[in-house]
């Protein structure tokens, strides 16, 4: 276990001991104080006294878990999975446009036609949407050249073997997957090879747990410091 890895973690329950969900789990699992927070050498006995979280008591209830003393996260960086990033369109929020990268979160449009991409990125729903205009000819998108990238939530299901092959009849280009926390930020992310996704060990945390006698895997992400979400 890296030192930063263990620091990142201890930054974490610091910052859910300022939200109302997990005051009271941290007081019962003897970490009530910051103090007692710094003094922990291990991360998995002090994971394993959280329950795992469902996420829609975070979507339904997103005040409980918010930490007031952390400022608000800078928007969050598309990783482009290799060599330099070309011209590319993301669909989605929480992203800033910049020289290569514009943000299209409300549309599927004109202004995303005269931008030509030669890359994709967005949830796999909007890329669906995208994918049924340029086939039925209602959008003229220039051919893609490089890749589409799938943004996929932490609680949302992985992107299946279906929806690859229909995105990749579309665009014809290589198709992947990267695994975001709710604030945007990158946890995993899939390269060239195809046989998996590669963690961002730093920044996140995953857990394989049987519930009902299926494997789930549990997520925490190590730099959302104003929703800080714990399994």
């Amino acid at each position: 276990m890296s030192s930063a890895r263990l620091a990142s973690f201890r930054r974490l329950l610091a910052a859910a001991l300022g939200t109302q969900y997990y005051r009271p789990w941290l007081e019962a699992a003897g970490l009530h104080t910051p103090q007692l927070i710094q003094a922990l050498d291990s991360i998995e006995p002090a994971l394993e006294r959280f329950p795992p979280l469902k996420p829609e008591a975070f979507l339904m209830h997103r005040e409980q878990f918010h930490n007031p003393a952390a400022p608000p996260p800078p928007p969050a960086q598309l990783f482009y999975p290799y060599r330099t990033m070309p011209r590319t369109a993301v669909l989605a929020e929480q992203f800033r446009s910049r020289r290569r990268l514009r943000v299209f979160p409300n549309g599927l449009g004109r202004r995303l036609v005269w931008f030509r991409p030669e890359a994709i990125a967005g949830p796999l729903a909007k890329l669906c949407k995208l994918a049924e205009l340029v086939e039925s000819g209602a959008l003229k998108l220039r051919p893609l050249r490089d890749a589409v990238i799938v943004l996929t939530r932490i609680d949302q299901p992985p992107l299946s073997d279906a929806d690859r092959e229909r995105l990749w009849r579309c665009f014809q280009v290589p198709i992947y997957q990267q695994l975001l926390g709710f604030s945007g930020e990158l946890l995993a992310w899939e390269c060239e090879a195809h046989e998996g996704l590669h963690i961002v060990t730093d920044d996140a945390l995953f857990e394989t747990q049987p519930i009902q006698g299926e494997p789930r895997v549990l997520a925490t992400s190590l730099v959302d410091l104003v929703h800080p979400l714990i399994r």
